[in-house]
């Protein structure tokens, strides 16, 4: 890839992340299913937890997201599953929190360690001081990609641990992304 389509693929991913205006829906709705529906996640899990490796890929909040983003058809939903998990393994991604990101944090700045009233993670993401063009032509493109991958893994850990160790029930994450004079 080149590093104009780097910085591009970077930028696009940050604005979509910062401003994806997404209208809360209660974990109640979210889980609150039709008997169709809860017959194909039934079906769903039946097929899919022989691969599924970790506690929280087994639980509903889990497993209704992949059915949710194919419409309850559980072929595309497996199949859509089954292609991320192989991404995560050939990409390290169960790993990657050991990973050592001193380099990236001071210059890409972002926190993801408070929580809104309702228990959701809040990142906040100093962009307007990112400087992606510099790391683009210092070769640190692939490596602010996977810093952005661990950014998104540590606040859906966050969601499961919440789910998990507190029994909260908690399925989105608040980002707030500071954009003032990022271009």
């Amino acid at each position: 890839m080149s590093p104009t389509n780097y910085v591009l693929a970077i930028s696009v991913l940050l604005v979509v992340i910062c401003s994806i205006n997404v209208s809360a829906v209660s974990v109640e709705k979210y889980l609150t299913l039709t008997l169709r529906q809860k017959n194909a996640l039934d079906k769903f899990r039946q097929t899919v937890e022989p691969i599924l490796k970790e506690s929280y890929m087994k639980q509903d909040t889990y497993l209704i997201q992949w059915l949710r983003a194919r419409n309850f058809d559980i072929h595309s939903a497996e199949q859509m599953l089954r292609a991320n998990l192989k991404w995560r393994k050939e990409n390290g991604i169960d790993y990657i929190e050991n990973e050592d990101w001193s380099d990236m944090i001071s210059d890409f700045h972002a926190t993801m360690d408070t929580y809104d009233k309702t228990g959701r993670p809040v990142g906040v993401i100093d962009i307007y001081d990112w400087d992606i063009r510099r790391a683009v032509i210092q070769g640190k493109a692939p490596r602010l990609l996977r810093y952005i991958v661990w950014l998104v893994e540590n606040v859906t850990t966050q969601v499961y641990q919440r789910q998990e160790k507190l029994g909260m029930n908690v399925t989105q994450v608040v980002v707030l992304g500071n954009a003032n004079g990022f271009i």
